[in-house]
């Protein structure tokens, strides 16, 4: 990112080569210019610090940790911006709060009780997140949170309740800004 965010930009990689099947990338935050990707890609992985961007408008193949740092211990709503990362494997390694009973510090908005559904310690064969589909969490101490998975490169759908109070809670399945309305980026 020294000269752009063009991806293809050799300017724009340490060792001035752009990256291959073998490379893993590291994004750090801070930069002035994020990657964008147009056309397809090729690496062995990608870690992002948290706060970065990575825009892929075409396919991208490699594995990508996502970084999401967490400064207090109070509840966050997030959403796993790369497809493909295991709730069970994600629980087990990012130190979430305990609560009540047999409750963990992340959970679901069930538009149909309503209310929230709270991970269970000791549950498996949960599944991988939704894409877009956003949660809760709360961490026991502060830090980073790490989703790896692969880069979602088309559209996300998510089917909105209107059951009991319409309140839904949904997230960015990417790991890039974007606009939550036409408004706001036209």
């Amino acid at each position: 990112g020294s000269s752009s965010s063009d991806w293809a930009s050799v300017n724009n990689w340490n060792g001035g080569s752009l990256p291959s099947s073998i490379d893993n990338i590291f994004i750090p935050s801070g930069l002035s210019n994020y990657p964008i990707a147009t056309s397809a890609v090729t690496v062995n992985s990608v870690i992002m610090e948290s706060g970065t961007s990575l825009i892929a408008q075409s396919t991208f193949t490699g594995t990508v940790t996502y970084n999401r740092t967490l400064a207090t211990t109070n509840w966050y709503l997030i959403s796993a911006p790369v497809e493909g990362q295991d709730i069970d494997a994600f629980v087990s390694s990012e130190g979430l709060a305990s609560g009540t009973g047999s409750n963990i510090g992340l959970s679901d908005y069930n538009n149909a009780t309503p209310g929230w559904t709270y991970y269970q310690s000791g549950a498996s064969g949960t599944g991988n997140f939704t894409s877009g589909d956003g949660r809760s969490i709360k961490l026991a101490s502060t830090g980073d949170v790490s989703f790896t998975g692969t880069i979602n490169t088309s559209d996300v759908t998510i089917a909105m309740t209107s059951n009991s109070n319409g309140f839904n809670l949904v997230g960015n399945p990417y790991p890039s800004f974007i606009a939550a309305n036409n408004s706001a980026d036209g």
